[in-house]
């Protein structure tokens, strides 16, 4: 019992990235069961977005704290996790 709770502390940002994903696909659903039918409105949209970039945010954040340097442009969306050893020559 401990090995199995010891495990899911690990992977605790996994886990909250599952859940919110699933969350946002939920809004996505609901968005065409909802009146008027068939219609996502902008603030669903807007929703998701926010909730994938927490998404993202959360295993950014876990990556940088197993010690890995994270990389992240906004313009053209440029992303890149290494690890501390193999620093890319800029």
């Amino acid at each position: 019992m401990n090995s199995a709770v010891n495990y899911l502390l690990k992977c605790k940002y996994l886990i909250i990235a599952i859940v919110l994903a699933l969350v946002a696909i939920t809004l996505i659903i609901a968005g065409f069961l909802v009146p008027p039918l068939g219609v996502i409105d902008g603030s669903v949209l807007t929703a998701v977005g926010e909730i994938v970039f927490l998404v993202t945010i959360f295993f950014v954040w876990d990556c940088v704290t197993k010690g890995k340097i994270a990389k992240i442009k906004k313009g053209d969306l440029e992303a890149s996790i290494s690890d501390n050893d193999n620093l890319p020559d800029e």
